[in-house]
This record gives structure tokens, sequence and C-alpha cells, in this order.
């Protein structure tokens, strides 16, 4: 029964992506980890792709080192829903699974501790919409590790950076020859 219900959720998200046109540009960025109960910390490299209105599908890679009590790397892709509240900022929610490669789980005795783990990690953020770079800070909990994950980072925006797309950016906006708007 819980493999029907996510499935029915996963095609129907697919199918409302291609049938609304998404708002936001794709955004490409990195940042800073911090796991609250193993003191880890790990850099971070994700890519916001809109699907459609304000949701986005993010995946992401992140890799805790081998400094770390814990030496692991995640790899998975979050489903975003951004809430923009403030004009400037925008609020996000998110839902992701994840592929936990464990390196040094022999080092420990636990029963859950495997070197392949999936994960599922809920959380929220917050980004400030300043145009072609925007800071975000995110939280996100481990429902299988029941740990909590804070993400400081920033997010480099491909519409609103002279690339074109649809945040209104120079590749988008008025022809620099000509001075009217691209066909």
């Amino acid at each position: 029964m819980k493999n029907i219900i996510i499935n029915i959720i996963f095609f129907t998200i697919c199918f409302s992506a291609f049938s609304q046109k998404a708002t936001k540009s794709i955004e490409a960025g990195f940042g800073i980890e911090y796991n609250y109960q193993t003191k880890g910390i790990a850099p971070e490299i994700r890519v916001e792709i809109p699907v459609f209105g304000n949701a986005a599908i993010t995946p992401r890679l992140s890799y805790f080192p081998g400094f770390n009590t814990v030496h692991e790397l995640f790899l998975g892709i979050d489903a975003n829903y951004h809430y923009p509240i403030i004009k400037k900022f925008s609020f996000y929610s998110l839902l992701g699974v994840y592929y936990d490669h464990w390196v040094n789980s022999d080092d420990f005795t636990s029963t859950v501790a495997k070197k392949s783990n999936v994960v599922i990690q809920a959380g929220a953020g917050v980004e400030y919409n300043r145009g072609c770079l925007n800071p975000f800070l995110e939280h996100r909990y481990d429902f299988k590790w029941k740990e909590g994950t804070t993400v400081l980072g920033i997010k480099f925006n491909f519409g609103k950076c002279g690339f074109g797309g649809r945040g209104g950016g120079r590749g988008s906006d008025l022809c620099p020859a000509y001075g009217n708007r691209k066909r």
C-alpha cells in the first residue's frame, strides 16, 4: 500500500510538471552543511530546476570528509515549493530522498549502520532573491538518523545573470545592439 501511495504522488507531480509553466530560472549553488548530532561539516552542491509554478526539483550532493566523526556522502533529490511572502524573500519547504554512502560505518556498533542507506529528509529554508546571486539558509531533518542539518549557501540564478531564461536577465531583455526586445 505504501508503494502505491508513493507511486501515485510521484506520477501526479510528474504530470503536473508538464502542465504548468515554471516561474523561476535554473539556479546552481553551493553551501556548507553543519550536522548538529555528529558535529560534522560538509560542502554541498545543488542545482534547482523549476518544474511548475513555485515548485522545483533540486538534485543535491554533499560530502562529509574523513576528518568528521561520520564520513559519508549524500546524493539525492528534493522536491521544493517556494512561498514568495515578502518581495525579496522566498520561504520554501522541501522533501527529499537520498542515497547515503556511509564510508566508516564499520567503526560503529549500531545495527542500522550500513555502508549503503536510503534516507528521507524534510525541511524548510529562506532565500534572499536579490537577482544574480541568492544567499539561502536551510534546515533539514533526517528521519532515518534522527538528526538535523543546517545549510548556509549561495545560488547563481542563470536567468538573471545574462544567460536568458524566464528570469528576465540580459539574455532575455533588450538586445544591446538595437535596443529592442529579442524575438
